[in-house]
């Protein structure tokens, strides 16, 4: 599954982004295979799952010139199924956490319990 397939529909907004490079999504992808892999051989197993992110970053990368918006593995974490039990992210910066925080609340209402923490 592509990684543009894992976030609901959004639109964009003047919140910040961080630029990447095309060969980021690469990278996306084996962070968002190993997050299933690591969720299916452990749920079920466990009682507790939990996802901590320390450079949560704002939600969103921007590739190249064109600004096609992707996860950032914060968000990736969220739309996992079977789910985290709990998604912790941290961002330093406060506009990125603001807008980390935003998104989160638009984009994932609903459990796994998530925490923004600046």
């Amino acid at each position: 599954m592509s990684i543009e397939s894992k976030l609901p529909a959004f639109s964009k907004d003047d919140f910040t982004v961080t630029a990447v490079e095309p060969w980021f999504k690469v990278k996306l992808q084996v962070i968002q295979d190993y997050l299933q892999a690591f969720l299916a051989e452990t749920a079920g197993r466990v009682n507790e799952i939990v996802f901590v992110d320390l450079f949560a970053g704002s939600g969103f990368y921007s590739v190249g010139h064109q600004r096609e918006l992707i996860p950032m593995p914060g968000l990736l974490a969220l739309k996992q199924d079977p789910p985290f039990t709990k998604v912790i992210l941290c961002e330093q910066e406060a506009e990125a956490a603001k807008a980390l925080k935003v998104r989160t609340n638009k984009f994932f209402p609903f459990p796994p319990v998530k925490r923004i923490i600046k």
